[in-house]
């Protein structure tokens, strides 16, 4: 109606037009995914249209009696009103919304470790071996086992 939603996957912008530019203002608010912790959507019916809010996390909401829900969207900078024919480009949108605040949120798979070669007894394992077989004095051996070991 008086403003335009797209998504990207990571930005919700909001564009208003016509009178709404005068109550929430010119230009385009953008919203992060990060940003947003709910999304919720209010179908339009007989008498009245619809409307999507984004939630952003610390924002007060106001519950709204039956009836006035749709008024006080009208008044929510992160909300917008929607016309019956548009209800499915709607419910698509906030289908996409509600899926990336769900991978914004799971858990994020941990890199495996890094090794970096044999452990510490390892290679005190791999010089008493190369002292047995005469490749190092015991001195030499010592002197690596002492460096290891700090």
């Amino acid at each position: 109606m008086g403003a335009t939603v797209t998504f990207d996957g990571q930005w919700v912008s909001i564009t208003r037009h016509g009178a709404q530019r005068m109550t929430h203002g010119r230009g385009e608010k953008q919203l992060h995914i990060s940003q947003i912790s709910a999304v919720q959507m209010k179908p339009p019916a007989m008498l009245t249209n619809g409307f999507i809010q984004f939630t952003i996390a610390g924002g007060m909401e106001r519950q709204s009696q039956k009836g006035g829900r749709t008024y006080q969207a009208a008044k929510d900078e992160n909300s917008v009103i929607f016309l019956k024919k548009h209800y499915p480009e709607f419910v698509q949108l906030r289908d996409a919304v509600a899926e990336a605040i769900g991978r914004a949120h799971m858990p994020q798979p941990q890199a495996p470790q890094q090794t970096t070669g044999p452990s510490v007894p390892q290679q005190i394992q791999e010089l008493w071996d190369m002292h047995q077989r005469g490749m190092l004095t015991r001195k030499q051996y010592d002197a690596q086992v002492a460096r290891l070991s700090q």
